[in-house]
């Protein structure tokens, strides 16, 4: 079975041959599944990306292939594809560029595999600190650190629910929840608030969720819940069945499709922590103008598809080829310009994590309210 999976996964990433010159790029992300809402935004960032550089005549002078591949989230494809686009190593079938892929299961071994093969890899997503401190070279992580998260939660907190008690709920058996929530509890004694703050570890209720939501609302109008997708939201459920009238907030990334089947996504007082959608930052303003007039907008992800390809054209431009050696010294030598702005790539990692924002429900839709 694992045979006929990995040689689906060969044929999947073929592509057509051109009597053009032409450069080979792949976007890895689930297509279906679990995550696949929130990955098709990424990918659709990317094509508009590829399809601009194409219009406008390619990137020093070649046409840009690219190639979509559906790992679904799953370690054992990350690892597969990266292997069978390792061994591409002819000048028509070699990949120049990954982004991704979206899950980073496997990250290390998936990340020293593109670096061994010389093909630059992007990571439009932020990472927790184990996988941030994973360097290889050419491996650009261009969101930063997932604890920008954290940053953000405290500043609305501050601006909207200052006077108010908060449960922070965290899963101390997932690095990423563990992660966020000291950096959260930190914020909180800084800022002389811990008396606001009361922490509850998840691995402590089993799944009597009904237990938890109990406690936290007998002194708390503010949730925080870092935890899988399935306990965040039957934990949501809980709270929401209890009692109405409290903000919960989550973390968009972590969330499956699961999630919407037990929870009303679609309720009052539900906030999503994601990246920024950059589409009030001046710095992006006038590509999404441009784009705009060509009826396309990266929405969601898109937005971090298109700047990951877009970064890489650039460099690309600085070193005036496709050589993996002088793309990367350039990319380890160089400020590069994103929308939060210059940066600087020190082992893969940006000095500046790209900035999260919060997302809730509004007209009938979710939109980014601070």
């Amino acid at each position: 079975m694992i045979k006929k999976i990995v040689i689906a996964l060969f044929l999947g990433l073929c592509f057509i041959r051109t009597t053009e010159a032409a450069v080979n790029i792949a976007v890895i992300a689930p297509k279906s599944g679990d995550f696949s809402d929130a990955a098709r935004d990424l990918i659709d960032g990317v094509r508009i990306a590829v399809s601009e550089i194409n219009q406008q005549g390619g990137l020093l002078g070649q046409r840009i292939n690219l190639i979509e591949a559906d790992d679904q989230c799953d370690n054992r494809f990350n690892v597969s594809m990266a292997q069978m686009m390792a061994v591409n190593s002819s000048a028509e079938d070699k990949m120049n560029l990954v982004i991704g892929p979206y899950c980073h299961n496997e990250f290390a071994h998936v990340a020293e595999i593109y670096a061994k093969a010389q093909i630059m890899q992007i990571i439009p997503l932020p990472l927790d600190g184990e996988n941030l401190a994973i360097t290889q070279s050419g491996l650009l992580k261009i969101s930063g650190s997932s604890l920008a998260q954290a940053d953000e939660f405290f500043d609305y907190y501050k601006l909207k629910f200052n006077t108010q008690n908060t449960a922070l709920v965290y899963d101390s058996r997932l690095r990423f929840a563990v992660e966020i929530a000291a950096s959260v509890q930190k914020k909180f004694a800084e800022d002389g608030l811990s008396s606001r703050l009361t922490s509850y570890n998840l691995a402590n209720y089993g799944k009597d969720y009904a237990q938890l939501a109990r406690e936290i609302l007998l002194d708390n109008r503010i949730v925080y819940i870092l935890g899988d997708s399935r306990a965040t939201a039957k934990l949501t459920r809980e709270i929401g069945g209890v009692k109405n009238g409290i903000a919960i907030f989550t973390d968009r990334y972590g969330l499956r499709e699961d999630y919407t089947h037990i929870v009303d996504a679609k309720q009052e007082g539900l906030y999503f922590l994601g990246l920024e959608n950059l589409k009030d930052n001046p710095h992006f303003a006038e590509i999404l103008v441009q784009l705009r007039l060509q009826g396309k907008e990266p929405k969601g992800l898109g937005v971090y598809g298109y700047l990951s390809v877009n970064l890489w054209k650039n460099l690309v431009i600085k070193s005036k080829s496709f050589d993996y050696k002088k793309i990367t010294s350039v990319a380890a030598s160089e400020k590069i310009s994103l929308p939060w702005g210059d940066i600087k790539f020190n082992n893969g990692n940006p000095d500046k994590s790209a900035p999260f924002g919060v997302y809730g429900f509004r007209d009938g839709e979710y939109t980014q309210v601070y």
